[in-house]
């Protein structure tokens, strides 16, 4: 019997855009924001109360951030989120 071989392709790099999900450019800002969520709390040792006072956004939303879970923030508060939070790593 034949051998059946598997064709891989090459990711974009970004692996929601790779799996044609519409918001994927979205979904990226969260992951990058959650990453820096979770940096700023390992380097400053910070609760999460006091991360949310930082970056400005309810204690909640640090916590979904910090589980890596799609949180219901909107691309102006991510982009706030984002910019504080390199701030506060600086």
């Amino acid at each position: 019997m034949a051998k059946a071989t598997d064709t891989v392709e090459m990711g974009t790099g970004d692996v929601f855009k790779d799996l044609g999900l519409e918001d994927a450019q979205e979904r990226r800002l969260r992951t990058q924001l959650a990453m820096r969520v979770n940096d700023l709390l390992a380097a400053r040792k910070l609760s999460q109360s006091a991360a949310a006072r930082i970056l400005g956004i309810a204690r909640p939303h640090v916590s979904e951030l910090h589980n890596y879970k799609q949180s219901p923030l909107v691309p102006h508060e991510i982009y706030n989120s984002v910019h504080s939070c390199q701030e506060a790593l600086l």
